[in-house]
């Protein structure tokens, strides 16, 4: 059974990150260099995910002594290319791709490409984001500008690729890659 202690130190680490005191979770993993002894996986987790959300200052920390947390996802809301997104943050966005060089045609939510996700078609968008203030809009063209840039293509690439068809109807049919619908009898290589 765990004592006292490492409770509270992981409780410390977990409401820095939560709070986004980048200074505070440096000297944390500073003065524990232990840390993987006292912090469960899971709790580490937790840690580098409420960092990831505080802000790119916060999340810069974790990956300085978590080096493979840049590989970690986040959970539902996919991968971090696809958190950024998510949470309409240009400067982890930046970071992710300028400085970590993610591959940016690799960025999901959940299981679903990024920018199909986030730069969906103009029907879609007037649809579900008919009350989105403009500084929201301005910043969401922003990361779409920027994952263009970066390669990122509507149907990405890795596990989650998709590639589409046009159905005889004149509707675009979307496909995992190599994955077949059972309405639709078409593989896309």
């Amino acid at each position: 059974m765990a004592t006292a202690e490492p409770k509270a130190t992981i409780a410390l680490f977990v409401d820095a990150a939560r709070s986004g005191r980048a200074d505070e979770l440096r000297h944390l993993f500073e003065s524990h260099s232990d840390y993987r002894t006292i912090i469960p996986g899971w709790r580490l987790f937790d840690v580098h995910y409420l960092a990831f959300f505080a802000g790119v200052e916060t999340w810069k920390v974790v990956v300085e002594y978590v080096l493979e947390a840049k590989t970690w996802d986040l959970g539902e809301k996919g991968d971090l290319i696809g958190g950024a997104a998510l949470n309409n943050d240009l400067p982890m966005m930046q970071y992710l791709l300028d400085e970590l060089h993610l591959n940016a045609n690799e960025g999901r939510i959940m299981f679903t490409p990024v920018l199909m996700m986030i730069d969906p078609d103009e029907e879609i968008k007037r649809k579900a984001w008919a009350g989105e203030d403009e500084k929201r809009s301005t910043v969401r063209a922003e990361i779409v500008k920027l994952l263009k840039s970066h390669g990122c293509t509507m149907g990405g690439q890795g596990e989650y690729a998709q590639k589409s068809h046009m159905l005889g109807s004149g509707k675009l049919c979307w496909h995992r890659v190599g994955k077949t619908k059972s309405s639709c009898p078409v593989v896309l290589e």
